[in-house]
């Protein structure tokens, strides 16, 4: 067996774009598939980091491109665009360089002025978009060039003209309609990265139609944690909450990668019943667990010389967390929140826990002083710091005396991952067994 194909078949940095890979978030794909049907609606796609909503957001671009592969493998064929109602699509990410709504207006309206580009390499009468963040492409069905020359000379005729970003951005999409007779679709990702959105929700209002529409995504817990003006808009916005999966969306995830893996190889990698259950266990709700622990177990029983992934394996690929290159970054947070504090580092993990979003401090606060902690508030209050990452935040809507972890997964991470300091895990799991 190549090793190569283990790691790809488990890998966390893989963008998820197969249709057999995703059926798991069959409501959300139909949700999607409706709304773009649905004239003036803006669908959002929001929820914690690490439940695939960038991977959903590329599923909706592909729907809307008048591929049908996913909605064929849930059984919603019917839901599948005709031909005459496909987009012209758009995928912009926002990175550090969009910090406010007037940067993403010229990120769209670049992105509308970019979007062909003629290959050599290739027929000249193919095109293809480009995302201009990360250069993803899709290849689009045949244009003629003709009608390129056209958009072109139209467009940098639009440009001499003195209009808002807002006028030109509605003038290109038009021009964009009229010159390949399809409507426009712009799917803005990480939209809660963009530092100051006022403004964004009565330019969502007043530009979505017939020929333009927009699709949000963001993390967060609530719509209204994205700031988008909401009652200016609440009557277009049609959320898409990405929620955590269910136990058989898990197994479906790692039985389907395995399933691809071994057609491909004509061998019979499986999960023992044990280390199945251990791993949608292990991964609590979150897809990208099954990926990075899944790989890391499948490639010890590569390793042993055996197509059965053990508990045991599993339970050692599980703990080999803190050594994993994907989760780098959450061990770097650990590290920072707990730092030379075996008290903070039992708060920390009391905290986390809780097997509920929002946490009770009251209840942590008796629990850490039986662990021998005697002002849990003040290691607490570390945790609620820049200087320590912040890892715990209280949400302004959420009554007096009750946090949440900033990232949901970090906190599903320490509750994964053995303790620095010697014996604290421990003694937070057997104190936790008492709630």
């Amino acid at each position: 067996m190549n090793r190569n194909l283990v790691l790809n078949a488990f890998s966390p940095a893989q963008e998820v774009t197969d249709p057999e890979l995703f059926a798991g978030r069959r409501e959300q794909i139909k949700d999607l598939s409706d709304a773009l049907r649905a004239q003036g609606s803006c669908p959002v796609i929001y929820g914690d980091r690490g439940l695939g909503k960038t991977s959903l957001a590329v599923q909706c671009q592909i729907i809307a491109l008048g591929q049908s592969e996913l909605l064929d493998s849930i059984g919603a064929s019917d839901r599948a665009l005709n031909p005459g109602e496909t987009f012209l699509t758009f995928f912009i990410t926002c990175a550090d360089d969009v910090r406010n709504f007037s940067d993403l207006q010229k990120a769209i309206l670049n992105a509308f002025r970019d979007f062909v580009l003629l290959d050599d390499s290739r027929d000249s009468s193919s095109r293809q978009l480009v995302d201009r963040q990360t250069r993803r492409k899709l290849s689009l069905k045949l244009v003629e060039v003709e009608d390129t020359r056209t958009y072109t000379e139209k467009s940098r005729a639009l440009r001499e003209e003195d209009m808002s970003l807002r006028e030109r951005i509605y003038r290109e999409a038009n021009l964009l309609h009229e010159c390949y007779g399809q409507r426009v679709l712009v799917i803005i990702d990480e939209i809660d990265r963009v530092g100051n959105t006022e403004g964004l929700a009565p330019f969502i209002k007043a530009m979505s139609g017939d020929q333009l529409k927009f699709v949000l995504v963001g993390v967060a817990q609530s719509l209204a944690q994205l700031n988008l003006d909401h009652p200016s808009v609440e009557r277009q916005l049609w959320p898409v909450p990405v929620e955590r999966m269910t136990r058989s969306e898990l197994f479906e995830v790692a039985d389907r990668a395995l399933a691809r893996l071994n057609a491909s190889q004509h061998t019979s990698y499986h999960f023992s019943t044990s280390a199945r259950n251990a791993l949608a266990k292990a991964a609590g709700g979150f897809p990208w667990f099954v990926h990075v622990i899944g790989q890391s177990a499948l490639l010890r029983a590569l390793d042993c010389g055996t197509e059965e992934v053990t508990l045991e394996m599993l339970k050692t690929a599980t703990s080999d967390l803190i050594n994993d290159r994907f989760a780098q970054h959450f061990k770097d947070s650990y590290q920072n929140a707990v730092r030379d504090s075996a008290n903070r580092e039992i708060v920390l993990r009391a905290f986390a826990a809780w097997n509920e979003q929002d946490i009770p401090t009251a209840d942590i606060y008796r629990t850490c002083q039986r662990l021998g902690v005697t002002n849990p508030a003040v290691y607490k209050g570390h945790l609620s710091s820049g200087f320590y990452g912040e890892p715990l935040i209280a949400p302004p809507f959420q009554e007096r005396g009750l946090v949440r972890f900033r990232n949901e997964m970090f906190k599903r991470y320490i509750t994964l991952r053995p303790s620095l300091f010697r014996g604290v895990d421990e003694k937070v799991r057997d104190a936790a067994k008492e709630w």
